[in-house]
């Protein structure tokens, strides 16, 4: 069994009906957030999914959100080729998600 290292998993996939907003949470919360403790506080990404549900706003997180990314690290490491790649998977999810009026990232 491999150890995962690093922050909190990206949420998971849902699409509640009447979603009022969609979410697209950033890798750099789990790269970069401290490594969980076991008490499942899930970082700052999951604490907004929990207070939108506490506010009951339907919130709406894309699937496969694990394999995708903003771009912003490969930009700014001048990887282009992988900017764009992950660029054009982002905004085909993106572009499905059209019809709901805000997308939030954190």
């Amino acid at each position: 069994m491999t150890s995962r290292r690093g922050g909190p998993e990206r949420p998971a996939a849902r699409h509640p009906a009447g979603a009022e907003a969609f979410f697209f949470g950033a890798c750099i919360g789990s790269l970069f957030a401290p490594e969980e403790d076991g008490g499942g506080a899930g970082g700052a990404a999951h604490a907004f999914l929990r207070l939108c549900e506490r506010a009951h706003v339907p919130v709406a997180v894309p699937d496969g959100l694990g394999v995708l990314c903003c771009g912003t690290p490969w930009q700014s490491k001048g990887c282009t080729g992988g900017h764009r790649t992950m660029a054009a998977r982002t905004l085909d999810v993106l572009w499905i998600t059209q019809e709901v009026l805000t997308h939030l990232r954190d």
